[in-house]
């Protein structure tokens, strides 16, 4: 669930939420070839454990790479390694190639099969002379499965998700990186995972690699590591921008985004660590980004802990409604009837006691006019079904108010609304708890229930 705000300046800012942060705990110790934990480092020749050399796994190589490269000393310090989890001395080295495409196979025995993976690659852009952005960038996939999924012919499959990396641009020199792929290895004969970096404008490089099982649990969701801006007016069809790296610690999934009237500071609400169910865990976190200096803050948490939830700019303050604990064994019968208020002057919460939801859910489309003083919400799911219901809040007297115009068109869930001319307009979203069908179907709400805004609604 990906929360979508408007930017006044031009842009709409996708902080991407739609997964889990993957914590950086201390690894376990490595198993045997074939065996679950594999942990290795392409660097020197006594790596810090549980990381082994790639002898060790089992490793297999379409093209031998040339070099092991290493800075000279005296060496900067690779600084983050904790942040992702591997020990620093991982990042002093790297494996480097001159090659068009590296391709290396993880042997993986069919004990460990049917399940996915994730495999972790790490990163530290430690030679000055590709110190900038643009200087080193490649792309990197991973497979699962027997030789075929290997051979060159497979990598130009349409289903291969292709990973952009440029280290630098992401985290600067001499500080760690890591890139998450979730791989599917199928039964039977598992064969093993294959992994290919594809040359961009400099050799590819490998600091070490962690394949291991999902973690925290829940959903084995990866959390999506930058801000992206969509900007509409350039070009055609508008155009995404990847934005700042957002914190380790700041990451999470399905959490509620405002952006401040003044344009100046983007709000990041609730959450979820992990996806869906046992394993994962539902936030109250409540962090703060200056859009003006890239800073983040972390605020008060807010009462309750909830994630696959919207938030919205009603005056200054910020009202989160709806959402779930997703983090139950239970988590679609988890909704929140709550409604939790952060006035923004001072960064303090409180929990309406008379603002409650008349039915709770998850995943609703949330929105506000401006200047209207009342939260709108519509949509949502929970115990079995889909609800098309709209409630409206007048925030400032904590009360409910009678929706003109009743339901939605069509009940949906995992959209959001954007006012835009004096409605609030819906596009797509899921009909059905879960998921399919993915709607097509686009409806706006109007304060006199009409569904005909009073102004026009034009391009940014």
């Amino acid at each position: 669930m990906t929360a979508v705000i408007r930017h006044p300046a031009r842009r709409a800012v996708a902080a991407l939420l739609g997964a889990t942060l993957l914590a950086a705990a201390a690894a376990p110790p490595a198993a045997a070839a074939g065996f679950l934990p594999v942990y290795v480092d392409f660097g020197g020749a006594t790596p810090a454990s549980p990381y082994g050399l790639p002898g060790a796994a089992g490793l297999v190589w379409a093209a031998r790479p040339t070099w092991t490269w290493g800075p000279p000393p005296p060496a900067a310090a690779v600084t983050g390694a904790a942040a992702v989890g591997a020990p620093a001395a991982v990042f002093a080295t790297h494996l480097s190639a001159p090659v068009d495409a590296l391709t290396l196979t993880i042997p993986v025995v069919a004990a460990e099969a049917d399940r996915q993976l994730r495999l972790r690659l790490l990163f530290a852009e430690v030679y000055a002379g590709t110190a900038a952005v643009g200087a080193r960038t490649f792309d990197v996939a991973a497979r699962g499965g027997g030789a075929d999924a290997e051979a060159a012919a497979a990598w130009a499959a349409p289903t291969v998700t292709w990973t952009p990396v440029d280290v630098f641009a992401a985290v600067g020199a001499n500080a760690a990186y890591a890139v998450d792929l979730n791989v599917t290895l199928p039964g039977g004969d598992p064969g093993g995972v294959h992994l290919r970096l594809r040359r961009g404008t400099q050799n590819v490089m490998l600091s070490g690699l962690a394949l291991t099982l999902p973690e925290p649990g829940g959903g084995g969701m990866s959390a999506v590591p930058h801000i992206w801006y969509y900007e509409p007016d350039a070009g055609p069809a508008g155009t995404w921008t990847r934005g700042a790296l957002i914190p380790e610690a700041v990451r999470r999934g399905a959490g509620g985004v405002v952006v401040s009237a003044d344009a100046t500071r983007l709000y990041l609400v609730a959450g979820n660590r992990g996806g869906h169910g046992v394993g994962s865990t539902s936030s109250a976190r409540t962090d703060m980004l200056d859009l003006t200096t890239g800073a983040w803050t972390r605020l008060a948490d807010a009462p309750h802990a909830r994630d696959h939830v919207h938030a919205v700019l009603v005056g200054d303050q910020i009202v989160v409604a709806g959402g779930r604990n997703g983090g139950l064994a239970d988590f679609w019968n988890a909704n929140l009837l709550q409604v939790d208020v952060l006035r923004t002057s001072d960064g303090a919460w409180r929990t309406l006691p008379r603002g409650g939801l008349a039915i709770a859910r998850g995943g609703a489309v949330v929105g506000s006019l401006p200047g209207s003083g009342r939260l709108v919400l519509a949509g949502g799911e929970g115990g079995g079904q889909v609800w098309g219901q709209t409630e409206v809040l007048d925030v400032g007297n904590e009360r409910w108010v009678t929706a003109p115009g009743g339901g939605m068109a069509v009940a949906r869930h995992g959209s959001q609304a954007v006012a835009c001319g004096g409605g609030l307009w819906v596009a797509g979203g899921s009909g059905a708890q879960g998921g399919a069908p993915e709607l097509t179907s686009l409806e706006v709400w109007t304060p006199d229930g009409q569904g005909v805004p009073a102004g026009a609604c034009v391009p940014y």
